[in-house]
């Protein structure tokens, strides 16, 4: 008994000693951690923890508990029990199943911490101590992860003991499991009277950080940010903070750094969770600002860019401008908001933002009143930047397929605004002359070609040589085309100059511009125009010279120019030479622009040949003009110049050298107008030369030629036939006067006459079927006159009429009455009835000597054929009485006949008592006195003076 008192007397002291050594050194413990993963990170707040429990603590739990189990009482009980409780507080923060496996150390008595600090407190309710006890009972609960139980105790320890040396850190713990248990009002609460203990209180500056948190985990983001910003304030370096998070933090205590950049954080995301920059805006504008509010406004910029939200990184950046326009680091938060915006994608707006940009720097806006440009470069390389990339954005935009006319035009506009602008900022700076050029380039496309060409010659003129230089140059050419084109006429011309003005300088200092050879041509041709022929032919040398040679196109558009510019100079061996330059390069397919140039040619010798022919030397025109011919001859001036070629041999008296042309000119030509002309010319150059039959040929194809005027017809018809009858071309003379007669209205005598001509000359030819025929034609020809007959047409007509019944005559006579008479005898009368027709119109035409022989005709076929009856053949076999009989028969058909043969010579006879005696009166006289020998035998012969009408 007494050897185990002493043994556990001496375990009592040893750990009595231990306990007091271990006593000294009870720590309040870590800070409760965070509870979620987005609280803030336990390692940024510098809570001291627990030491390391030595080896042997784990021997003085167990001497302590059998400390215990001796049942010790009053204040020594109370002691080891706190002292086994602290120790197992000690192990199980560093093993928190240390105290669930020990809570039932024996069979029945409860040995762990929560339980020794409960009945520490049952016993000794009013111990002045109990605050520790309370301290340390909340330590045993969060141990055992019975925080809401901690939480009930560490309330109570701020309760009871108000001004315990524990009350700051246990409301500390309080507010960490609070936190942790996500009550964050209460924390909040916490929290707030931890940091009211003040600055130097253990955990002031920890409770001032999760303060904050407590109020941000409650959606109060303002709150939460008044809460961190003294975190801020005492943490940054004194003096305006700088806007890059990284150079601000620099300036922080090392220790302190992550709790800097953290509290920056859930400031920025307080901002993002509200309205952004407007909110960050509206806080500032509330507290009155702060030294680091570029930083904030930055690190939410940063934040919405972290978290891929462009536009409200954009928002956020810009939202500083419009808080503070006129600060040197304004301009930086534009360019920020412009970059977020890029990097996000959305371009339109970022050309707005830098629009902006633009607008708020430039020179003249009113942040420049406060500072002067050389304050700030980089704000104006920025402004040089965008104003570049604003300008081209909507050149571009202009440009755009399927923009309306009115978008383009409003995008050109705002296009040039800028490229204007960017010119009147930076004169000097290299892109200059480029900013000409895409300014000139927006006023063309706006049809503003006059403004355009200046500023293309701005571009090309007046700076030092430069890549675009020549583009702007040609640009300049172009544009002073367009605006002369849309000139009023009255206006056009001089226009135009200041056009082919443009294009030679342009030639002049960029010869090696593969558009300068085309510009030259133009500006030949625009000269050409406007009659400026030697400038013309010139500018189009200039081309056709050009080494290495130019497109064939261009120069067959310079050589055109230059033959068109020698040939109304009159320069016409020049023209033929250059237009032959341009048959060489037209393509033989082009076959209307060949024949056109064929033509150009032509008219050039044409007019080579009339310099000739106007000088007096007649042989070089007929050459020249035969030349065509030769050379050109599909020209469609080949037959003028063919004509006029035997013009000039007929004025000179060629006379063969004419008709060859002439002749070869009706052939080659057949259908051309000038035909008559030359069957005149002909005419006329064959009675030159003595060919008066070839002349009356060309005569009668003028009469042919219904095209001729009818008079003109009429007289080369009869002056054909004049002209083959004159030189004994009687058959073609006959002709003609037939066709005279056949095509024209022509006066009754001249047609008589005409008639008898005809006569005579077909008589003259002895052609007897043309003869009668004409004879017949001059008869009826005056039996239709009626009263416009004259002595002379009855006289022809009397004349042809007579000989027309002496052929009825001859037939008559050269019948013979034969067997059977009576058919004999019909075939002769109806010759007799003939011939008595023919005679009886002769006799009445009035003409005694015609009207006489016409009458003793007529009696002469009476008295024949009474004659002829009765010598007629008479039938064989006839008795003497039948023949006699027969005889009779004869004489009673031949006696009627033989009366109306005296009655007709007799009315011949008749005649003398009008004073008509000629032959044929005699002739009847002495057929009466054979006939009728009693009557007229008898009677003498007597001259009476003879009237003949002739």
């Amino acid at each position: 008994m007494r050897a185990s008192q002493s043994r556990l007397l001496i375990l009592a002291c040893s750990s009595t000693v231990l306990l007091s050594a271990c006593a000294s050194k009870i720590d309040p413990g870590p800070s409760i951690s965070t509870i979620s993963q987005d609280r803030p990170d336990e390692s940024k707040l510098s809570i001291r923890q627990s030491e390391q429990i030595e080896a042997n603590q784990e021997l003085a739990i167990e001497n302590y508990r059998k400390i215990l189990e001796l049942a010790p009482e009053g204040a020594r009980r109370t002691e080891v029990m706190r002292r086994l409780a602290d120790l197992q507080i000690q192990v199980g923060e560093v093993n928190p199943q240390f105290e669930r496996q020990q809570e039932l150390y024996g069979d029945e008595e409860r040995i762990d911490s929560v339980n020794l600090y409960r009945e520490i407190l049952a016993t000794n309710p009013d111990d002045p101590n109990n605050d520790r006890v309370l301290y340390q009972l909340a330590r045993a609960y969060q141990n055992r992860g019975q925080e809401a139980r901690a939480v009930e105790v560490l309330s109570r320890l701020a309760r009871e003991f108000p001004d315990s040396r524990y009350a700051s850190d246990g409301k500390f713990r309080e507010a960490e499991l609070l936190f942790r248990l996500r009550r964050y009002r209460q924390a909040e609460a916490a929290y707030r009277e931890v940091v009211e203990f003040g600055p130097d209180g253990q955990f002031f500056e920890q409770s001032q950080y999760k303060l904050g948190w407590s109020i941000f985990k409650q959606s109060r983001y303002a709150e939460a940010v008044e809460a961190f910003m003294p975190i801020l304030e005492r943490e940054l370096a004194p003096g305006q903070a700088p806007i890059v998070e990284s150079q601000a933090v620099a300036g922080v205590r090392e220790k302190r750094r992550e709790l800097v950049q953290d509290v920056l954080r859930v400031v920025s995301l307080s901002f993002a969770y509200s309205d952004g920059g407007a909110s960050l805006k509206q806080f500032l504008n509330e507290q009155g600002g702060t030294r680091y509010e570029e930083l904030l406004f930055a690190d939410l910029g940063e934040l919405y860019l972290e978290q891929e939200r462009y536009t409200d990184a954009a928002a956020a950046f810009k939202a500083y401008v419009d808080y503070e326009p006129f600060t040197l680091d304004a301009p930086t938060f534009q360019l920020k908001s412009i970059d977020a915006l890029q990097v996000g994608g959305f371009i339109d707006l970022a050309m707005g933002a830098k629009e902006d940009y633009v607008q708020i720097y430039d020179p003249e806006a009113e942040y420049w009143t406060q500072r002067g440009l050389a304050e700030a470069p980089f704000v104006v390389e920025a402004l040089k930047e965008n104003l570049n990339d604003v300008a081209r954005y909507y050149h571009a935009r202009a440009q755009r397929d399927g923009a309306s006319d009115q978008a383009r035009q409003i995008a050109f506009e705002q296009a040039g605004r800028y490229y204007r602008r960017f010119i009147e900022i930076f004169p000097d700076d290299p892109a200059a002359p480029e900013m000409h050029t895409l300014l000139a380039d927006t006023l063309y496309d706006r049809g503003r070609y006059q403004a355009a060409a200046d500023e293309y010659t701005n571009a090309a003129y007046n700076y030092p040589p430069h890549p675009r230089a020549a583009d702007a140059g040609y640009g300049a050419v172009d544009s002073y085309h367009k605006w002369a084109e849309a000139q009023p006429t009255e206006a056009r011309a001089e226009a135009i100059l200041v056009a082919v003005d443009a294009a030679r300088r342009f030639a002049d200092n960029f010869s090696e511009h593969p558009e300068a050879p085309r510009v030259l041509t133009r500006a030949a041709e625009d000269l050409y125009d406007l009659g400026e022929l030697e400038p013309a032919a010139e500018v189009a040398q200039r081309v056709v010279d050009t080494q290495p040679r130019p497109d064939a196109r261009l120069r067959r558009s310079s050589w055109q120019v230059l033959g068109l510019s020698r040939f109304d100079q009159q320069r016409y061996q020049d023209a033929e030479a250059a237009f032959k330059q341009v048959l060489q390069l037209t393509p033989p397919d082009d076959t209307e622009r060949r024949q056109t140039t064929r033509d150009q040619i032509a008219s050039a010798i044409y007019r080579q040949a009339e310099v000739a022919r106007d000088q007096g030397r007649p042989d070089d025109a007929v050459a020249q003009f035969l030349r065509i011919g030769q050379e050109m001859p599909d020209s469609s001036i080949r037959a003028t110049a063919q004509f006029d070629a035997a013009a000039v041999l007929i004025a000179s008296e060629q006379w063969d050298r004419a008709i060859e042309v002439l002749q070869d000119f009706r052939s080659t030509f057949p259908a051309d107008q000038r035909q008559p002309d030359v069957t005149r010319k002909l005419a006329a150059v064959y009675l030159s030369s003595d060919q008066p039959t070839r002349a009356a040929a060309e005569f009668a194809r003028i009469a042919g030629d219904s095209a001729e005027p009818e008079a003109a017809r009429q007289q080369a018809a009869l002056r054909s036939a004049e002209l083959y009858d004159e030189n004994g071309a009687l058959a073609a003379a006959g002709q003609a006067y037939s066709s005279y007669l056949a095509g024209f209205a022509i006066p009754f005598e001249e047609a008589i006459e005409i008639r008898q001509r005809l006569i005579e000359i077909y008589d003259e030819i002895d052609r007897p079927s043309e003869v009668n025929f004409w004879r017949r034609e001059l008869v009826r020809a005056n039996a239709a006159a009626g009263s416009q007959q004259t002595d002379r047409s009855r006289y022809l007509a009397a004349q042809s009429s007579l000989v027309l019944a002496e052929s009825a005559l001859q037939e008559f006579e050269s019948i013979k009455l034969t067997l059977p008479l009576q058919a004999s005898l019909q075939r002769k009368r109806a010759a007799m009835d003939k011939a008595l027709t023919a005679y009886q119109d002769a006799a009445q035409s009035g003409v005694a000597e015609i009207a006489t022989e016409a009458t003793h005709r007529v009696g002469s076929i009476y008295l024949t054929l009474s004659r002829d009856l009765m010598a007629s053949q008479r039938p064989a076999g006839l008795s003497a009485l039948e023949l006699e009989q027969y005889e009779l028969l004869l004489e009673e058909q031949a006696f009627p006949i033989e009366e109306q043969a005296i009655d007709v010579f007799e009315t011949n006879v008749a005649r003398m008592d009008q004073g008509v005696y000629n032959v044929w009166i005699q002739r009847s006289i002495e057929a009466l006195a054979e006939i009728v020998p009693a009557r007229y035998a008898k009677q003498e012969n007597y001259e009476l003076p003879i009237n003949a009408i002739r």
